[in-house]
């Protein structure tokens, strides 16, 4: 079974069904996409950073990466 959550899955769709994106493109559609779910002491970035390492981590198995 996957570690990722839902937003994790939706988030890669997201990114599949646009195809490849321009890193201000990705960031911008991450940016809407986690909205409020974030809280004020985490910072944008490492939020960005763990989803990414976390997609990735699983994604390297099919040796895909974001």
């Amino acid at each position: 079974m996957s570690s990722l959550s839902w937003r994790h899955q939706t988030l890669i769709q997201t990114l599949l069904s646009r195809g490849p994106l321009k890193e201000n493109d990705f960031r911008s559609i991450f940016s809407q996409f986690i909205g409020k779910s974030h809280t004020q002491r985490d910072s944008q970035q490492q939020i960005f950073d763990d989803y990414l390492r976390k997609i990735n981590t699983e994604l390297g198995y099919v040796q895909l990466e974001l």
